[in-house]
């Protein structure tokens, strides 16, 4: 029912039981040491700020028969790293999961067709994200503050975009606006300081007042519908009308030419890549890649990503003919150099990968509660180490990959903290150690 166990502090944990069919609002609200809980298939409904404010749940399980995340049901929960969202899940409410700071990364399901407002605002520590192919629409301020967010993809079935809906996320280097969406809202990506690629779907008509405000750094913008996007001056940075070039469809760079404020870009006629890129593998087996445009795997490397960390392991997941753009990479194969073209397949993109990479060389600000690590080899064994910062910086290679992983507070040495190093496992159940290296 409604509220019987809010603001208790002493519990613990709970076991559902079998016979029960709801959760009533606020039921667990303020529960401040509770740690897990386990919500069977029996459950039908879990209601608005069941769970607000628990701030030591660690571990959820959501049950199978669950239709909707209620408003607020998570709200404050900072130590939920973790959440599986079932297939029986078709809407995401208001504040759901907002300022839970220590989810990692996120996929949201197919079933799921709308994102409410504020949904996952203030999750600092979100990292990676998938949205599904049902999502339709994605609410006003819905990731408002990821500032770890490192790339969006918006699938083809999102048809709006809400005010402000990724608006301060700090980290956001990449974004690719599907083309279903009609409609990108006042403010969605400003202060979006890293965004670098921008690419705006085929469908998109007009864009809101100051929607990539505040966006400094960006260098390429691909706009895919061959009309001039009907938009004011207002919607990005005087330094990206200065810097950045604007991609249109082959013919339509009149169209564009003659519009504002898309005139006062320097236009180029968006074309298919011809593009390879030379990798060279060195004694050690490995390298990492990071290309924005999609490539063939050539035969004699293997390609991964790493979709999680377990202790001191990176599990990795293989890329296997091609790398989708946009996808950083760890390369395994023997001594020698690689070409790796590009392609004009359709390359399904990957969003759960925890590696970042830039295509230029770059000092990247380091943010209090990162920590950086880079491929290396140490005492002959081949691993993630954590990389030395300069006067607060990290260096990222051109077109090379590196780990970066939050932590919830600086001190290195404190028990619990993040490894000093993470060693490689790969889907076979090997992993790196000095045996392999030759």
């Amino acid at each position: 029912g409604y509220s019987p166990f809010y603001g208790n502090s002493k519990l613990i944990s709970v076991t559902i039981g079998n016979e029960v069919t709801s959760i009533g609002a606020n039921a667990f609200r303020d529960c401040e040491n509770l740690q897990s809980i386990n919500i069977p298939n029996n459950v039908l409904s879990v209601n608005e700020n069941a769970f607000s404010g628990c701030s030591s749940l660690a571990s959820v399980s959501l049950g199978e028969q669950i239709t909707a995340v209620a408003s607020s049901t998570f709200l404050g929960c900072k130590s939920l790293e973790s959440i599986v969202i079932p297939n029986s899940v078709t809407s995401i409410g208001n504040s759901a999961f907002s300022g839970c700071s220590g989810l990692v990364s996120l996929v949201i399901p197919n079933s799921v067709t709308s994102i409410g407002s504020s949904a996952f605002s203030g999750c600092k520590g979100l990292y990676s994200l998938t949205i599904g192919d049902g999502v339709s629409s994605i609410g006003n301020s819905a990731f408002y503050g990821c500032t770890n967010l490192n790339s969006v993809i918006i699938p083809n079935g999102v048809t709006s975009i809400g005010s402000s809906a990724f608006s301060g996320c700090s980290g956001l280097e990449s974004v690719v606006i599907g083309n279903g969406v009609t409609e990108i809202g006042s403010s969605t990506f400003s202060g979006c300081t890293a965004l670098t690629d921008l690419t705006i779907g085929s469908s998109v008509s007009s864009i809101g007042s100051s929607a990539f405000a505040n966006c400094n750094d960006i260098e390429s913008i691909y706009a895919l519908n061959t009309k001039a996007i009907t938009c004011d001056e207002s919607i990005f940075a005087t330094d990206t009308y200065n810097n950045a070039t604007l991609y249109v469809p082959e013919g339509r760079e009149q169209a564009y030419a003659k519009a504002t404020p898309w005139s006062k870009f320097y236009i180029q006629t968006i074309t298919e890549p011809t593009e390879s890129y030379d990798v060279t593998i060195g004694s050690a087996g490995y390298a990492t890649l990071y290309l924005d445009y999609a490539v063939e795997r050539p035969r004699g490397v293997e390609a991964y990503y790493i979709s999680h960390v377990a202790g001191n392991a990176a599990i990795m997941k293989a890329v296997w003919d091609y790398i989708p753009a946009n996808t950083r990479v760890i390369l395994r194969g023997a001594k020698g150099t690689y070409t790796f073209t590009s392609t004009t397949e359709d390359v399904e993109p990957i969003s759960e990968n925890l590696l970042r990479g830039t295509t230029v060389d770059k000092e990247i600000r380091a943010q209090s509660n990162t920590t950086y690590y880079a491929l290396g080899r140490v005492d002959g064994v081949v691993g993630l180490y954590r990389a030395e910062l300069n006067n607060g910086y990290f260096f990222n290679n051109a077109n090379k990959a590196s780990l970066a992983l939050t932590s919830e507070t600086e001190e290195d040495d404190d028990e619990g903290q993040l490894a000093r190093s993470f060693i490689l496992r790969f889907p076979d159940g090997t992993a790196t150690s000095m045996a392999e290296v030759m």
